[in-house]
C-alpha cells in the first residue's frame, strides 16, 4: 500500500507564480481603419467593409465619415434601419465616450 504525502506548511501556503498572459501587439483602431479604407479601395462593392467601417467611424465619433460609409453600403443593398441600429450601438460604447466621460463635460437633456 502506497502512503500518501500530505503537504508541509510552507507548500500548503504558497501559491504558485500566475502563468502571465501572452501579450499581442495590437494595432491603434485608427490604424485598423485605413486599412480597410484602403481595402475599400480597392473592392468598393464590398458591402459588409463599409458597414465595418460604418461601425469603426462611429466608435470613434466621426459622424461624417459614418454618414459616407453608411451612404455606400445603402447603395449596395444593406438594409438602412438594420445598419444605423448598428452603427448606435457601436457609437455608444465608442471611445469618444471615454474622452467626454473624464472632461467634466455633461451632456444637455
Amino acid at each position: 500500500m502506497n502512503a500518501i504525502a500530505w503537504p508541509t506548511n510552507a507548500q500548503r501556503f504558497t501559491s504558485p507564480e500566475p502563468a502571465r498572459p501572452a501579450t499581442k501587439s495590437v494595432a491603434p483602431v485608427g490604424d485598423l481603419i485605413a486599412g480597410l479604407e484602403q481595402r475599400l479601395a480597392r473592392d468598393p462593392n464590398d458591402a459588409k467593409g463599409w458597414v465595418l467601417l460604418a461601425q469603426s467611424h462611429a466608435f470613434l465619433g466621426n459622424t461624417e465619415r459614418v454618414d459616407t460609409a453608411i451612404a455606400h453600403a445603402v447603395t449596395l443593398g444593406m438594409d438602412e434601419r438594420d445598419l444605423r441600429s448598428r452603427v448606435d450601438s457601436a457609437a455608444s460604447s465608442g471611445t469618444h465616450q471615454d474622452r467626454s466621460a473624464g472632461s467634466g463635460q455633461t451632456s444637455a437633456s
